[in-house]
């Protein structure tokens, strides 16, 4: 039941947006064709309240009033029904997507810029934070954004260290000394 609501919320959420994503995917630039060129649209994008017509927020309380005006009531009943696991995985192919490209996550924004200096540097992981902090606001446990930066940067070293442990030795030297 509390599923079929998520999958609810969401369809609610992505509807009523769906003629502003229809406008952002026309605008749409292309590529950058260099890295100077995506640094550059990079630094005009993170100064702008709005890309494409859509409001981007400028922090995570500005994100979580944009959420809340954007959802209806009955689908944030159920959003706050849900356990916080549940919900990051059910909705983070849908909301998450659509936050990751109304909001420019990956290709930088102003809310993406407030995340990277949060320490949180992956989309997939600003789209994790979203979701999980505003269920948390939602239902008015503490945000905790320090803890979640730090979780996230323990995995990522973990992984690193994964990575390192399997990586194949291309090569081994063995010098005498005189």
């Amino acid at each position: 039941m509390v599923l079929s609501r998520l999958c609810a919320m969401t369809l609610a959420l992505l509807v009523q947006a769906s003629t502003t994503c229809l406008v952002a995917q026309v605008k749409e630039e292309g590529p950058p064709d260099s890295p100077e060129e995506f640094e550059a649209r990079y630094a005009e994008r993170i100064k702008q309240s709005h890309l494409f017509g859509v409001y981007i927020p400028q922090d995570l309380e500005d994100a979580f009033r944009e959420l809340e005006r954007l959802t209806p009531e009955e689908s944030k009943a159920s959003f706050r029904k849900a356990p916080e696991d549940v919900v990051t995985r059910k909705l983070f192919f849908s909301l998450g997507r659509w936050m990751d490209h109304n909001w420019g996550l990956t290709e930088g924004s102003r809310l993406a810029e407030w995340l990277r200096q949060q320490g949180i540097f992956v989309p997939d992981d600003m789209i994790r934070v979203l979701i999980v902090s505003w269920h948390r606001r939602s239902n008015d446990k503490p945000v905790d954004l320090e803890g979640q930066v730090k979780v996230l940067q323990e995995r990522i070293e973990k992984e690193r260290e994964e990575r390192r442990a399997k990586a194949p030795v291309i090569r081994e030297e063995r010098r005498k000394r005189e």
